[in-house]
């Protein structure tokens, strides 16, 4: 299931009904009034529309998922949360059906690229329809990108031959390592990575952007100090509405973080390109032409160090690559942070097999330099950005 949609203006409230089936949304107005801002905003036609429930984890009301067809037959979907005074778009999809439209169940959304089912009092993954414990979502909360740091320590292995390797580093000392604790916020390591990619193109341009003072920043160079840098974080924190202000939606969602970034550049009087994209060779071809990435990851493997080795060369054997990296999987682990770099291991093996391996370089919104290793990881979102005057 993969969000195409960076952002959606919404200007309703909300109350809907509780039904699973086609409805007409004309036969209530909050409802109709997020189909036209959907069909407004897109471009598009909507038509068959369902309706059905979505729980939390702990199988309490938190919103309703819509299916829908839309121009010629294409289907689509969204997913919100009524709980609060206005609609709190979590996810929308015009590239296929939801995951839930699949099966007649209970239908259960804890957090970000994941979705459960519940068919006699027994529990399913909708990505796989494997069974599953409860125990493995059971929370009153939704988890966006939160940044949590808890993992476990793992080894990539990589047997080969010889090899070859393709690296690439968009400025390397514009993308300092500011830490997301530096502003006493939760969940904000999207703000983090803000403030990451807004320091970066303010250097790009020469300080332009921010116009900043000496005073804000770090001496002899034009990166932002640790006092400016949890400025621009807090504006980041209400501009991509950071935990929603609301009890039970924790973290930033992508599309929010992307929008929030946005819009901090526009009020500085620039404009930007941004662009949703999802294949290494989109990814590359980003980079290459010195566009920073925004990277939302639901399962994900960092490297522990900083830096790669090249591959060596076997007379005989295979030998073999070991890189140290800790993996975090968890519902509360998703997390936001800057691609501006890759690593390709152009791999042989013993048999003549040819493949590569992928590494995005990151600033991980930790302080730390490192390498996301692509084909390990579940990425959820990335976002591409060129800003210019």
């Amino acid at each position: 299931m993969t969000n195409i949609i960076s952002t959606i203006t919404l200007i309703c409230g909300m109350v809907l009904p509780n039904a699973t089936n086609f409805f007409a949304p004309q036969e209530n107005k909050d409802l109709e009034c997020i189909i036209k801002n959907l069909e407004m905003n897109f471009g598009i036609h909507t038509f068959n529309h369902t309706l059905e429930e979505v729980l939390l984890g702990n199988e309490s009301h938190f919103g309703y998922v819509v299916d829908f067809n839309f121009n010629n037959n294409e289907k689509g979907y969204f997913i919100y949360s009524d709980l609060y005074n206005k609609p709190i778009i979590l996810e929308i999809d015009l590239e296929t059906s939801s995951l839930f439209s699949a099966v007649d169940g209970v239908n259960i959304y804890p957090s970000l690229g994941r979705y459960f089912f519940k068919v006699n009092n027994k529990y399913y993954d909708a990505l796989n329809f494997n069974e599953v414990s409860k125990n493995n979502f059971n929370s009153d909360k939704f988890y966006a990108s939160l940044g949590n740091l808890e993992g476990s320590e793992t080894t990539i292995d990589i047997p080969y031959k010889y090899g070859t390797a393709q690296i690439y580093e968009i400025d390397g000392e514009m993308h300092y390592q500011y830490k997301a604790s530096s502003a006493n916020k939760k969940n904000n390591c999207a703000n983090a990575a803000g403030v990451i990619m807004l320091n970066y193109w303010n250097n790009r341009y020469n300080n332009d952007i921010l116009k900043l003072s000496n005073n804000e920043k770090i001496a002899g160079t034009q990166n932002m100090n640790t006092a400016t840098a949890i400025k621009y974080m807090n504006i980041f924190y209400e501009y991509m509405s950071t935990n929603l202000g609301t009890d039970n939606i924790l973290g930033t969602l992508p599309m929010n973080a992307s929008s929030g970034f946005e819009r901090l550049i526009k009020e500085c009087g620039y404009s930007h390109t941004t662009e949703n994209i999802s294949s290494w060779n989109d990814i590359k071809k980003a980079l290459d032409n010195d566009k920073t990435l925004l990277i939302t990851s639901l399962d994900y493997t960092f490297t522990t160090g900083g830096t790669l080795t090249m591959p060596s060369y076997s007379d005989e054997d295979e030998i073999h690559m070991i890189i140290n990296a800790k993996r975090r999987n968890k519902l509360e682990t998703a997390h936001t942070f800057v691609g501006y770099g890759y690593f390709v291991y152009n791999m042989v093996g013993v048999d003549g097999s040819k493949w590569d391996e992928h590494f995005i370089r990151i600033a991980d919104g930790w302080g730390n330099k490192r390498y996301y290793y692509w084909l390990g990881s579940t990425t959820y979102r990335i976002y591409s950005y060129d800003i210019y005057k």
